[in-house]
């Protein structure tokens, strides 16, 4: 709500959105810590969760690579994974609308 008690409707609007997009074919959905062991379960999820052709799960894979790494390296959001390590947290949504 806002100062004078109204909804805020691009709140709602955006919920209302990220809830349709979450009942959609959703290939993974995570949020969290993108360090490197997290990475490689997530990939082979890919892997096994898309049933389609082996251009397609590349492509798939290729895509969730990049955007988690963006994530673990350029995140406002990072986290002390070890004593010198630190890996950027955040959402990852990969759906096929296909």
């Amino acid at each position: 709500m806002d100062e004078n008690g109204q909804v805020d409707r691009s709140k709602i609007e955006f919920l209302e959105d990220f809830y349709e997009l979450l009942s959609k074919e959703v290939i993974i959905a995570y949020r969290g810590t993108f360090e490197k062991g997290v990475l490689s379960i997530l990939a082979k999820n890919i892997e096994t969760s898309v049933e389609s052709s082996s251009v397609l799960r590349r492509k798939f894979f290729k895509m969730f690579l990049e955007f988690a790494q963006n994530i673990a390296h350029y995140s406002a959001e990072q986290v002390n994974t070890s004593e010198t390590e630190k890996s950027g947290s955040g959402l990852l949504i990969l759906k096929h609308s296909g």
